[in-house]
């Protein structure tokens, strides 16, 4: 089956908090000209983006590598000035806005959020305990990730219709499924309650709170969340990226967000000559009023507990002897990443106009260990198999990956191209990219699903209803397989 959920899931890893934590010395820099290279690769050759901006700060200083167009219909090249959405690198902004109030005195970390609303709204608690500020920038504060009233009317611009009085409706009403501080849940809710709560507590809306507290003194004067004329004239067209595991990806325009009430949450635009500024004060690279309180926001919290989230909105974690620390974001048509790794002095801003994850790029340029997604079909793989045929595709695999240890088939793109063979081709040995599936990815009931529709296209439905049958024990919620099952049981009655 072309599981929904299996895209859905990918797409919104982008808006989800994303954490990796570095020191980049084990591995050679990539160069700017190998760079650039991956970026005409995501966008000329992958057909997965529109335009890709790049900025980077390291020991040669700072500077800008891009490619490809703002608005493909003007054939706009995007440039350190092109306005992007910056999604959830919001929650940075507002983490620090809270780190800064927490420090002049004007509220306390642990401070129960529900005092800085008006008195009628009720916030859930449990166990006697209340939500703080600061489970809500480290999502642990037992919110779900959006509100059970969130029903917007335009799906292109979700949030425009969502309001504060909606969102105090929810929080009368909702019960805490968990203990709160028990167990991180990525919130988009809690993160916009926060910079609305934030925003009470300042007497100003969100824009004016974080223009005064970080925008100004930073002098980042192409960022906000109302579009200037200037930031108007730079604003990068939106695109939707769709059929992104099939051969060709189409990129299709759509609308910009605006959050009202969870602006705190997403709600920023800014461009890349903005944001080296805003990464050059996280790396300790550029002295200004609020340098301290950045400095701070990147220290352990207290009391230090095994498994608790230890920085407001930034994350942790160690992979390839690295230390970055980073944060995605994605809006409905641009995807953006910051990353650095203080101790090695290199940082990475990724800003682009496309639904195409882009922290995989960041990744890589800090340290040049991490793999990049894999998006389309290896075209060695390929071409083994159309020479060699399908039934040898277990074997093309296995010879790859003894060739290089780094080889691997995406299960998401795996399938697609599965599919879209069965499409032109409905001989048995198509099987065998199917059943490569499932020996990749043995616990994976889409695998088994998608294992058992070729085997109905090609007339093999005992095998069908098996594979299914299997597809249910690892997913007993997969409608599908009941379905299929009760239509095979069904025909073979008669």
């Amino acid at each position: 089956m072309k599981h929904e959920a299996l895209r859905s899931a990918f797409k919104l890893s982008i808006i989800a908090l994303t954490l990796c934590v570095s020191n980049a010395q084990a591995a050679a820099a990539l160069n700017d000209a190998e760079i650039l290279t991956i970026l005409k690769q995501r966008i000329d050759q992958e057909k997965m983006g529109a335009s890709i901006v790049v900025g980077i700060i390291d020991k040669q200083g700072s500077r800008v590598i891009s490619h490809g167009y703002a608005n493909l219909q003007f054939r706009t090249l995007a440039d350190a000035d092109t306005v992007f959405e910056i999604g959830s690198i919001t929650k940075v902004f507002t983490g620090l806005i809270l780190m800064d109030m927490a420090e002049k005195g004007e509220v306390g970390l642990n401070e129960p959020v529900e005092k800085y609303l008006p008195t009628s709204v009720t916030v859930p608690r449990r166990a006697g305990k209340q939500i703080s500020l600061r489970d809500l920038s480290t999502h642990v504060s037992g919110l779900p990730r959006m509100p059970g009233n969130f029903a917007p009317k335009d799906p292109k611009n979700p949030y425009i219709d969502y309001t504060q009085d909606l969102l105090y409706q929810f929080l009368s009403t909702y019960q805490l499924p968990r203990d709160i501080g028990s167990k991180p849940e990525y919130s988009n809710l809690g993160a916009g309650l926060l910079g609305h709560a934030l925003s009470l507590r300042a007497g100003s809306d969100y824009e004016t709170l974080v223009r005064s507290r970080i925008l100004m003194p930073l002098k980042m004067q192409n960022t906000g969340i109302n579009l200037t004329a200037d930031m108007k004239k730079h604003l990068a067209s939106p695109y939707v990226v769709t059929d992104e595991f099939a051969s060709e990806a189409k990129l299709t325009l759509t609308s910009n967000w605006d959050l009202g009430v969870f602006n705190g949450a997403g709600g920023l635009r800014s461009s890349m000559n903005d944001m080296l500024k805003f990464l050059a004060a996280n790396m300790g690279e550029q002295e200004s009023s609020v340098q301290a309180v950045v400095n701070k926001m990147q220290e352990p919290l207290e009391p230090r507990e095994p498994g608790k989230p230890v920085r407001l909105a930034w994350g942790g974690g160690n992979k390839y002897g690295s230390e970055i620390t980073s944060h995605t974001g994605g809006t409905g048509g641009y995807r953006s990443y910051i990353g650095f790794d203080r101790k090695a002095g290199k940082g990475v801003v990724v800003l682009s106009n496309a639904t195409t994850e882009v922290g995989d790029i960041g990744s890589k340029i800090i340290n040049s260990e991490f793999r990049l997604l894999q998006l389309k079909m290896p075209i060695t793989f390929v071409q083994a198999v159309e020479k060699a045929g399908y039934d040898q595709a277990n074997a093309i695999y296995q010879a790859l990956k003894a060739k290089d240890a780094d080889f691997f088939l995406r299960e998401e793109v795996l399938n697609e191209w599965a599919y879209s063979r069965l499409k032109t081709d409905k001989t048995r040995s198509v099987l065998e990219l199917f059943k490569l599936s499932v020996y990749l990815y043995p616990k994976s009931a889409n695998a088994y699903d998608s294992l058992a529709e070729a085997y109905e296209a090609v007339g093999m439905y005992e095998l069908a209803g098996s594979s299914y049958q299997k597809s249910l024990e690892l997913n007993p919620q997969n409608q599908n397989a009941i379905q299929r099952l009760k239509v095979l049981a069904d025909a073979a009655k008669k």
